[in-house]
C-alpha cells in the first residue's frame, strides 16, 4: 500500500485531493493535515513510512512555510518525494529552493496530479536505499536488487554485482522498497517482481535461474501484483 500526506490549511481543498488520490490508487492510505504544526506533531510520534507529501506552501499563523517544510521533511523522509500545491503559480521558481518532483497550481491539479505521482514514484524506485550492516551503513540501488532471504536472524539482500547482509528484518525492508516492484512471495523471501522470468502456483524462477518459493500466505497478493505489474507491459 502507498501511503500519502497532505498537508493544506484549506481543509475543502485538502479533502477535495485526498478524493482525488483514492481515484489514482483505491489503496492508498492519506492522512489529510490542515497545519504545518499538526503535521509535524503526528509524524515526530509516527513511525509509519511516508512515500508523497503533498504541501502547500502558502500557511496562515505558521512559523515556516511549505517549502521550509519541505527542506526538514527531506532529512527526517530521505526515501519520499514531495510535491507541492498551490494557488499561485508565482511560486513555481521559489520550490527550486526544497527538494521535490513536482509543482502543480491548484486549479490544475485533475490534469496533473496522475502524473505527479508516477514521476514521484519513479524517483522513488530509482533511489537507493541504506541498509545497515556489521560493517557500518551501505547504499544500495533498488534496482540492483534481485531478491531478498531471511535466514534466522539476518537478511541478504542479493543484488546483479553481489550481495550484504543486514540485520533489518523483511517486515522493515518491504517497508523502504518501491510497492510497485516488491512483493513478499514468502515469510523468508522478498522479489524483486521485474527480475521474475516466470512463476507458478508454489514458486517463481528469476532471471539469474534462482527459485523461490511462494508460501499460501503471501499467494493471493503475489499473483495480484505480478497480474498488475506484467499487464503494464503487455
Amino acid at each position: 500500500m502507498s501511503n500519502f500526506v497532505v498537508c493544506d490549511d484549506n481543509c475543502k481543498f485538502g479533502e477535495y485531493l485526498k478524493t482525488m488520490i483514492l481515484q489514482n490508487d483505491p489503496s492508498a492510505g492519506i492522512v489529510v493535515y490542515p497545519s504545518i504544526k499538526e503535521m509535524t506533531t503526528a509524524l515526530e510520534k509516527s513511525s509509519s513510512p511516508v512515500d508523497i507529501f503533498f504541501m502547500d506552501i502558502m500557511f496562515e499563523n505558521e512559523v515556516e512555510n511549505g517549502i521550509e517544510t519541505a527542506k526538514s521533511l527531506h532529512l527526517l523522509y530521505p526515501n519520499s518525494e514531495i510535491i507541492f500545491i498551490s494557488e499561485f503559480a508565482s511560486f513555481i521558481s521559489d520550490v527550486y529552493l526544497a527538494p521535490h518532483c513536482f509543482f502543480i497550481k491548484k486549479s490544475d491539479i485533475e490534469a496533473y496530479l496522475p502524473k505527479a505521482i508516477e514521476k514521484a514514484f519513479e524517483s522513488i524506485e530509482r533511489r537507493k536505499i541504506v541498509l545497515k550492516s556489521s560493517n557500518g551503513q551501505i547504499a544500495v540501488t533498488v534496482e540492483d536488487i534481485i531478491y531478498i532471504e531471511r535466514v534466522q536472524r539476518e537478511s541478504t539482500v542479493y543484488l546483479t554485482n553481489g550481495h550484504y547482509c543486514t540485520r533489518s528484518s523483511l517486515e522493515e525492508l518491504v517497508q523502504i522498497l518501491p510497492p510497485s516492484k516488491f512483493v513478499r512471495c514468502h515469510c523468508s523471501f522478498i522479489v524483486n517482481i521485474p527480475r521474475i522470468s516466470r512463476y507458478y502456483r508454489t514458486s517463481c524462477v528469476l532471471e539469474n535461474g534462482v527459485v523461490i518459493p511462494i508460501s499460501r500466505k503471501y499467494c493471493d497478493a503475489f499473483k495480484s501484483k505480478m497480474l498488475k505489474y506484467w499487464g503494464k507491459l503487455i
